[in-house]
């Protein structure tokens, strides 16, 4: 197994295999792995709210840091979440959709040059880099996404009237 990085990885991996039904075109045994990866990309994508794209490169780093901190393992599930597709509809995702979202949906050079500039954050280490290059790769800001506010820290004290 290419992924043999902390156990819950690898547990994490079996368990989306269980859920989600993709094509298989690639490796079996990193294939939950991949199907994570490719969420990652789909959140940022506009998944999820803009603001939470902040913690994605920590994220990223975690699961970076469970493949033995391989820049080449790293980037070989990053490669291979740009591809993979749907093969039964669930959610919101269609049957033969990219699992990463629509935004990845893009020519091979500009895949490239993310999974380029994405094995230089890791060489460098430089993971809040990844921010930026992820926004690019991922069609930019979402400015009429509906998600307009920040969650705020509340106490959730609360006087009675």
């Amino acid at each position: 197994c290419m992924i043999a990085g902390p156990r819950i990885l690898t547990k994490m991996g079996r368990s989306i295999v269980s859920i989600v039904q993709v094509n298989h075109i690639f490796d079996q045994s990193n294939i939950g792995v991949i199907i994570l990866a490719a969420s990652l990309l789909r959140a940022v994508s506009g998944a999820l709210p803009p603001w939470s794209v902040e913690d994605t490169p920590t994220l990223a780093q975690s699961m970076y840091l469970a493949m033995h901190s391989d820049p080449d393992a790293f980037i070989e599930i990053f490669s291979a979440a740009t591809k993979v597709t749907a093969s039964a509809n669930f959610g919101a995702i269609k049957s033969g959709e990219l699992l990463a979202g629509r935004y990845l949906d893009v020519s091979n050079k500009h895949i490239e040059s993310f999974l380029h500039q994405s094995k230089e954050v890791c060489i460098k280490g430089n993971w809040k880099k990844l921010k930026v290059i992820l926004k690019a790769t991922c069609g930019g800001k979402k400015k009429d996404s509906g998600f307009n506010l920040k969650p705020q820290f509340t106490s959730w004290e609360c006087d009675r009237i």
